[in-house]
């Protein structure tokens, strides 16, 4: 799963398969090739975070956890010398 964080309003979006993913502010974008492995991301002040697919569904099981009783997962940056990561300076054209 890949996450976008818009620097400038500090919005984070989950990457949608089949459209373009924006933040709040509209300064940043991003969308998932069509490997839907790789992705596009345009934007001055952005960051690709990644989150192993197999991470999240102990994370869904834990809401119903007892309170107090915590679950992580590894988020992971993924700069623009990510092999998955293609950043486009600016806005999307």
């Amino acid at each position: 799963m890949k996450l976008l964080l818009c620097g400038y309003c500090k919005d984070v979006r989950a990457l949608d398969v089949s459209e373009t993913t924006t933040c709040c502010c509209g300064k940043t974008s991003a969308r998932y090739r069509d490997d839907r492995w790789h992705a596009d991301i345009w934007g001055d002040d952005c960051i690709l975070l990644g989150l192993e697919n197999a991470d999240v569904y102990p994370l869904l099981a834990a809401r119903d956890a007892a309170e107090g009783e915590r679950r992580a997962a590894e988020l992971v940056a993924q700069p623009s010398s990510h092999a998955q990561a293609h950043y486009h300076g600016g806005k999307r054209k």
